[in-house]
């Protein structure tokens, strides 16, 4: 895929995985265990959401939900412009 795409990054996009603690469709060890098996590094997280199953997780603590969310693409893209700093590119994302 990266090869596809003609950049490094490819290999490792970045992934935020928000999941309920009490999921009754996809329990919480398989989120888990998907979000190791992703690439990405520092690039991806998950978040645990307290009290919260498969259908009710953005309803649960809406404002915690949404703040995850916005802070991980807030942190992408200050990344995404730090690295085309390094890369001495002058386009925008």
């Amino acid at each position: 895929m990266a090869a596809a795409l003609g950049n490094d990054d490819a290999a490792s996009f970045a992934s935020l995985a928000l999941h309920g603690d009490r999921d009754e469709i996809a329990p919480l060890e398989f989120g888990q265990r998907l979000h190791d098996a992703l690439p990405g590094g520092k690039r991806k997280r998950i978040v645990v959401l307290p009290q919260t199953g498969h259908n009710d997780i953005a309803f649960v603590d809406t404002a915690r939900y949404l703040r995850e969310i916005a802070e991980f693409f807030a942190a992408e893209v200050v990344a995404r412009k730090e690295r085309s700093a390094d890369r001495g590119s002058t386009s925008q994302p």
